[in-house]
């Protein structure tokens, strides 16, 4: 199935951060991943933060994750939930837990 051809890619890879990166766009972008819209998350970013530290980390942010996600978000516009959720999940802590 694809979970095994996608092991057997990752081993044969020498650069295990680039195949995760491309295998994360591949599902991303395929439009199977549930992401809230650009509009939703901007509409209540208190929620979107919550929930999206939650779905990956499975904890609650603590007041300065918030804040810093938070004017992260404010100042750029261009900044979609595709891509924090891209983030989380190449990051350290979701792939510790």
């Amino acid at each position: 199935g694809t979970l095994s051809d996608l092991t057997q890619i990752r081993q044969a890879t020498g650069d295990k951060q680039m195949a995760d990166e491309l295998f994360l766009n591949t599902f991303i972008n395929d439009g199977g991943a549930v992401i809230p819209s650009n509009a939703t998350m901007r509409a209540d970013l208190d929620l979107f933060i919550n929930e999206t530290y939650l779905r990956f980390y499975l904890r609650i942010p603590n007041p300065y994750e918030v804040f810093e996600m938070k004017k992260a978000i404010e100042d750029d516009e261009d900044l979609t939930p595709e891509m924090i959720y891209q983030a989380f999940a190449l990051s350290n802590e979701y792939k510790f837990y």
